[in-house]
């Protein structure tokens, strides 16, 4: 038996079906964990299967079934061409739910909370990164109409200043931080999110839902700005009550309400939104491999010297300047 660490998303061709196999923590015999390796491979190849997959119909059915039965299916297919609002907000929170924690464990958080040299870095690119959100979220808006648009903008206005506070906490103006160079995982995971508030801005606003507050990480995220409050000297009050402030306008929720005006959802918007949070979820993952290679960074700072995150600020030249101003 071999235990189930991964997940597939498998979209099928009419755009109307989807299917996650990969209920982490489900065993499986050997035979199977190989027909579930075959299907995940294949998966990273392409979410959206032809007759290049090679794979017999009836050994598939067999398998969806089987995983349907052990609960290793996540979600059930999707065979209607229509769905109520409510069936499409169920299947969105499931696949929230699934991915969001996965984002919470990654190594880097521990290093961050046990070493300045890791924390100040980390905190320079997060500020940065809340620095950005009012400009994708402002193209997702004129990519919008409607209630949709409505609640971009809102969250667009609500989001355009939060880290002005942010970045002085760490000791740098709103002007400094829109200066700052970031590491390219930062920048990469900004460029994906602008492209994706062009061509799908409901996917966007989904997939906001994985950066933002929620109840069951406050603790955590307390704790966290905490340990880092201790290694690094530095009050991060400012971020706690980003957090919290961000919990108590229920960032995370905004879709639902773009989602449940609707009448009806057809597949196709469905699975562009789950498409979406699938991608992000993968983006994010990218991002934070990106700094816990990069960080600690090594400096020349004699180690009496207290660290500050303006050690590791790296203004851009000046031709190259973009910010929320």
């Amino acid at each position: 038996m071999e235990l189930l660490k991964r997940h597939v998303l498998l979209r099928f061709p009419d755009g109307r079906e989807a299917v996650v196999f990969g209920k982490q923590g489900a065993y499986l015999s050997s035979s199977e964990a190989e027909q579930f390796r075959k299907y995940r491979e294949i998966a990273f190849q392409t979410l959206t299967p032809g007759p290049e997959w090679g794979i017999d119909s009836a050994e598939f059915a067999r398998f969806t079934q089987l995983a349907r039965a052990n609960g290793w299916l996540y979600r059930p297919l999707l065979g209607s061409e229509v769905l109520t609002s409510a069936q499409a907000t169920e299947s969105i929170e499931g696949f929230v739910a699934m991915w969001k924690p996965l984002l919470r464990t990654h190594p880097l958080m521990e290093k961050a909370q046990a070493s300045a040299e890791v924390a100040l870095p980390y905190l320079l690119e997060k500020v940065w990164f809340v620095s950005q959100a009012s400009l994708y979220l402002r193209e997702a808006a004129e990519n919008s109409q409607g209630e949709l648009r409505t609640i971009l903008e809102d969250l667009e206005r609500s989001e355009r200043d939060h880290y002005k506070s942010l970045a002085m906490a760490l000791g740098l103006s709103p002007s400094e931080m829109a200066q700052h160079e970031p590491e390219t995982s930062t920048l990469l995971l900004v460029t994906y999110l602008h492209s994706l508030a062009r061509r799908s801005p409901l996917g966007l606003l989904v997939s906001l839902s994985l950066f933002e507050a929620s109840p069951e990480a406050e603790q955590g995220t307390v704790r966290a700005y905490e340990a880092m409050e201790r290694v690094t000297g530095v009050d991060l009050s400012a971020f706690r009550e980003h957090f919290l402030l961000d919990l108590a306008e229920d960032h995370k929720d905004l879709w639902k309400k773009a989602v449940l005006q609707r009448e009806e959802v057809s597949a196709a918007l469905l699975s562009d939104c789950i498409d979406a949070l699938h991608a992000t979820r993968h983006a994010v993952a990218a991002w934070y491999d990106g700094m816990n290679a990069a960080f600690p960074v090594k400096t020349a700072i004699p180690a009496p010297v207290p660290l500050r995150a303006r050690f590791f600020w790296k203004p851009r030249p000046q031709a190259e300047v973009k910010g929320n101003l």
